[in-house]
């Protein structure tokens, strides 16, 4: 469980086998391959001379055809999803189908059918919106009898409008006797906002007439574009929004009927994704017009794949150990119980190649203890494992859904365990159940009480924090000691140990030996720390490293958390198990209990899970990394076959 170490491939080959090795490399899935450019060492100048040259693939062009398969997949999942369990695995399919081209050629041709079917539908929901607003727009006035057209004649003119609701039209009838005795308002229709009245004036009048109108907010109605009467109108849009409907309901019926091609769809999905990645691969590789190079990274674990790759391809091809300036991509290759919690450390950051620790065996361990004290609640912890070993296997999740849900099926483990060490099952409901139906209290075991005895937790959460920053320090001795820093490892770290080890003495001996090794230990510690030193600086060197050990014991304080975690989940627990026995264990008082007892319990688990991840993650990467962890590396990311609608069944 380490650092992989990785062997660098550079090989040249015919152009014409550049997709069969392109290929086979996805196939096996352990090579990364750099994209090289005009910038790239030892390029540059072949390049301005013109003797190799790059080649823009067809990635485009094959992304344009995978946005169709989307876009198809879209429309079938919102008018014809296909019907699975909430917990289905993806289907399996054989390399050889999934790269099939002639059922890729169909997917497309599907997707285009179900695009023009989409295409269909906006402009049909577009002409409904139309459709809908003329409607709306027409409704009151459809017991106006003139044509929409008709503005009046030669001696009088004709408009439509709206009066506020509020208005009586007497009063504005009256008004009109004063100023324009020859107009005839008339009302058409009404509702809560407005009055839809017809006008009638005078051409001499008019004038008068609409200023008075406009005193009114008399807000003109314009019936621009519209023809004949308002009903003939309304009756014309009713025949073209039923023939609107139609077309749609046949389109629909159109994309139901093709709901058998959902899987064609996804599976070409996947095959263009795939194809794209070649693509992209093959656009950052140079060649000569006969011939192409191609570099890149590989694990030295698949040394004999590579090779064996290399030969039945009959490629010229050369496998180097890394030089000191190369970006070197890093692999953390770890036991199945450890791969899982690498996720955690990917979220941090890689470690960098060179500095030959791997953080993950070790961190493994503490993240599973510390997550299992802090949610601490053994019924919690079985609720937790069983649930994600469900969704482990009925999903088959695969990558970081995979990762996280075995880290919490192992925190659902080690809570069981602690929470037994405790005696929490959902907090204090033995005893509570036992003695409302009983009359008599049953207290499962406990080792450590965190509520009685909450001074016993905090010792433990303070050895605990002590035993994982140690650890820390032996890491980062043993990463000096690699790279032949001796003295960093011995007066740097080591030194630390031995001052620790003199103040235990001092309080566990009666005997001046731990003062003598304390001092050691403190002089050993400032030599450390004026190593690198010049001058007066040495001594305010020592004296700084003598100083550290404040952050010692802060880091070690940062365990609290530990107790914190463990007292929330406990006394939110207990809370609910009290609210919910308040009326007893009558039927109704049963009945509040179950229901407090469920939904209190629920609550209580998904927020303290929540702190649980969190807290858990923060002290690895705090006050565990921060003592050893040298970071700024980059993951390995090898061009392998990737999957989001199928899983893959590998071919010999």
């Amino acid at each position: 469980m380490a650092i992989a170490a990785m062997k660098k491939l550079t090989l040249a080959a015919p152009v014409d086998s550049r997709a069969y090795i392109i290929s086979e490399m996805m196939r096996i899935g352990c090579v990364e391959v750099e994209e090289l450019n005009r910038q790239s060492a030892g390029y540059a100048e072949l390049f301005e001379q013109g003797l190799i040259r790059l080649d823009a693939g067809e990635a485009d062009r094959i992304l344009a055809r995978r946005d169709k398969i989307a876009a198809a997949c879209g429309l079938l999942d919102r008018y014809a999803p296909v019907k699975t369990g909430m917990f289905a695995p993806k289907p399996a399919v054989h390399e050889f189908a999934l790269f099939d081209e002639s059922a890729e050629e169909r997917a497309v041709a599907a997707a285009e059918t179900l695009i023009t079917c989409s295409d269909q539908l906006d402009r049909n929901k577009s002409e409904l919106r139309t459709l809908a607003s003329d409607e709306e727009l027409l409704a009151p006035w459809s017991e106006l009898k003139t044509p929409m057209e008709f503005t009046g004649g030669s001696s009088f003119a004709y408009r439509c409008g709206t009066l506020p609701a509020y208005l009586k039209l007497e009063q504005l009838r009256a008004a009109f006797q004063e100023t324009a005795p020859c107009t005839e308002l008339w009302e058409v229709s009404r509702d809560k906002t407005a009055i839809y009245v017809a006008v009638l004036t005078d051409r001499d009048e008019d004038g008068e007439a609409l200023r008075l109108l406009r005193q009114y907010s008399f807000a003109e109605q314009s019936f621009k574009g519209f023809t004949g009467t308002v009903a003939e109108k309304l009756a014309q849009l009713a025949a073209a929004k039923a023939r609107l409907e139609k077309e749609r309901g046949a389109v629909l019926e159109q994309i139901r009927s093709m709901q058998d091609k959902t899987q064609l769809l996804k599976q070409a999905y996947d095959a263009l994704t795939n194809r794209a990645e070649r693509e992209r691969v093959r656009a950052g590789l140079v060649e000569t017009g006969s011939a192409f190079i191609l570099e890149g990274w590989f694990p030295e674990k698949a040394e004999k794949d590579v090779v064996a790759l290399m030969e039945r391809c009959e490629a010229s091809y050369s496998v180097e150990e890394p030089e000191e300036e190369d970006d070197v991509p890093v692999r953390l290759d770890n036991g199945r119980l450890v791969e899982p919690f690498g996720e955690i450390t990917q979220m941090y950051g890689m470690p960098a190649y060179r500095s030959y620790i791997d953080p993950n065996p070790t961190m493994a361990l503490f993240y599973f203890l510390a997550f299992g004290i802090m949610l601490s609640d053994a019924a919690y912890g079985i609720l937790l494992a069983l649930g994600c070993l469900f969704m482990l296997v009925k999903t088959k999740p695969s990558g970081s859904m995979r990762r996280m849900l075995t880290i919490f099926f192992f925190g659902g483990i080690s809570t069981l365990l602690w929470g037994a060490v405790f005696g929490s099952w959902f907090g204090n409901a033995v005893p509570v159940i036992t003695g409302g139906l009983f009359g008599k209290e049953i207290t499962p075991p406990a080792l450590i009480d965190p509520i009685n005895e909450p001074l016993k937790m905090m010792i433990l959460s303070y050895i605990f924090g002590g035993v994982q920053v140690m650890t820390a320090m032996f890491l980062d001795a043993l990463r000096r000691l690699k790279r032949g820093d001796w003295q960093g490892a011995v007066f740097g770290i080591f030194s630390w140990y031995v001052l620790f080890a003199g103040i235990g003495l001092i309080f566990l001996v009666d005997s001046p030996v731990g003062m003598y090794v304390a001092a050691a230990g403190a002089l050993m510690v400032m030599y450390g720390g004026s190593l690198e030193k010049k001058g007066l600086a040495k001594i305010s060197g020592g004296f700084m490293a003598l100083y550290n050990i404040t952050g010692f014991f802060s880091d070690i304080l940062s365990y609290s958390r530990l107790l914190a975690l463990c007292l929330s989940t406990a006394v939110v627990a207990n809370v609910v198990n009290t609210m919910g026995s308040l009326k007893g264990f009558s039927v109704s008082g049963t009945i509040l209990f179950v229901v407090v007892f469920v939904i209190g319990h629920v609550f209580n688990l998904a927020l303290n899970l929540l702190g649980t991840y969190v807290h858990t993650s923060r002290l690895q990467y705090i006050e565990y990394f921060g003592r050893f962890y040298e970071g700024g590396g980059r993951m390995f990311k090898p061009l392998a076959v990737t999957t989001k609608y199928v899983d893959i069944i590998k071919e010999d």
